[in-house]
């Protein structure tokens, strides 16, 4: 199952701009790192004026936070896609089938050198660390309560101990994969896809 993007509507001119400015710090942020980036520099790829991109942004840090937000909705856009699959009512089952998805999504070469330079920053940063942790705290929230509405109880309570280890080796696993695609990049993704639900299935059905 593939996901189906929406029509693109027209953007306001503003959030043209900062979007030229997000993906622009993106690139740079790839080649050169987050500190081998400087305003300036993000300023010469995006083809406008340092001043006018602190007219959107008031400094590095938050054009990270910008593209974490975005990082967060493109998973938030494939949750959707899971809640709305009702083929068989098995939570597993339409896992599974939107892997290709999910697997295509984080393990994309230009996705994977970004979110680890920003992953590298934020070991360093309390402020891009703070940045993650809420982020990844609303996509576990999101997920366990879709989990929820689909019987999938062993994950769906976030402050219950067990339920919340269940939801972090997932986690583990797919934060794990982006990290190998760097040293494996021709990982075979229908075996680790098999894998990865059967893992889960020992994980939230122990009993099944």
């Amino acid at each position: 199952m593939r996901l189906q993007k929406a029509e693109p509507r027209a953007e306001p001119k503003a959030d043209m701009r900062r979007r030229q400015v997000i993906d622009a710090a993106a690139e740079c942020f790839r080649r050169e790192g987050f500190h081998g980036t400087s305003i300036a520099r993000i300023s010469q790829a995006a083809g406008m004026s340092s001043g006018h991109i602190y007219h959107y942004f008031d400094s590095k840090e938050t054009i990270v936070e910008a593209i974490v937000k975005q990082e967060e909705g493109d998973f938030s856009e494939l949750l959707q896609l899971l809640a709305r699959d009702e083929a068989d009512g098995d939570f597993l089952d339409t896992l599974y089938r939107l892997m290709d998805d999910l697997l295509n999504r984080i393990l994309d070469p230009q996705r994977v050198a970004l979110m680890l330079e920003i992953a590298s920053e934020a070991a360093r940063n309390p402020r891009v660390a703070a940045m993650l942790q809420e982020s990844d705290r609303r996509l576990v929230q999101q997920f366990a309560a879709l989990a929820e509405a689909r019987g999938e109880t062993a994950i769906a309570a976030v402050d219950d101990p067990e339920s919340r280890v269940r939801l972090e080796i997932f986690a583990l696993l797919l934060s794990g994969l982006t990290l190998r695609s760097v040293y494996s990049p021709a990982i075979d993704r229908p075996r680790i896809a098999r894998s990865i639900k059967a893992v889960l299935t020992i994980l939230w059905r122990p009993t099944a």
